[in-house]
């Protein structure tokens, strides 16, 4: 699979669930839908993860080890 072709399915995939998303009224975004998980916790893990697999890229195209591979828990 050539970098353009995994770019376009992760984009794909995200607007997937933008477009499932997008019409649901402010009330449903605090229903629980994913074990003890509401769609504003998924969506916010996944705005978590895309700065850090930004930051990544980065980090990795750089030379350097991902910072998040050196997070330690206080």
């Amino acid at each position: 699979m050539t970098k353009q072709q995994v770019l376009q399915k992760l984009h794909s995939a995200r607007q997937q669930i933008l477009d499932l998303i997008e019409p649901l009224p402010e009330e449903k975004w605090h229903e629980v839908c994913l074990g003890t998980w509401t769609i504003l916790d998924f969506v916010a893990h996944l705005t978590g993860w895309d700065v850090w697999g930004k930051r990544a890229t980065k980090e990795i195209l750089k030379g350097k080890l991902p910072s998040y591979y050196r997070y330690e828990e206080e």
